[in-house]
């Protein structure tokens, strides 16, 4: 949620960080730990899609942090990104849009090396 500057209603904040555990104020829009937003209201579909747009192309180390748990232990992001802890992953349904974009890229690209090769050996 770091992508973007979004503001967060003050009757939506918490007094501990959802993502980190630090002790926050109900001034404090954002964990000055770990920068995640202090809003422990629902996630809207406006925000989800909203943080699902502003980090399409952003792979880092959240990337690599979200895909060993996603295959060891599944279900434990989708758990804990339901429960704030948001910063630590990549969003789960993102990751499978892009991995899934990837892997359509990747066979169409295959697709057309075979289809030359096949016309290259007539």
């Amino acid at each position: 949620m770091k992508y973007f500057k979004r503001k967060v209603k003050k009757d939506t904040r918490g007094t501990v960080c959802l993502n980190c555990g630090n002790s926050l104020n109900k001034e404090d829009a954002f964990c000055s730990s770990c920068g995640q937003a202090n809003n422990k209201g629902r996630l809207s579909i406006k925000e989800y899609l909203n943080d699902y747009l502003s980090g399409f192309f952003s792979f880092d180390n959240r990337f690599i942090k979200t895909i060993f748990p996603l295959l060891l232990k599944p279900g434990k992001v989708s758990r804990e990104y339901i429960e704030g802890k948001r910063v630590r992953y990549v969003n789960p349904l993102q990751l499978y849009f892009n991995i899934t974009i990837f892997f359509f890229l990747l066979l169409g690209f295959f697709n057309t090396i075979d289809r030359y090769k096949a016309e290259n050996l007539q």
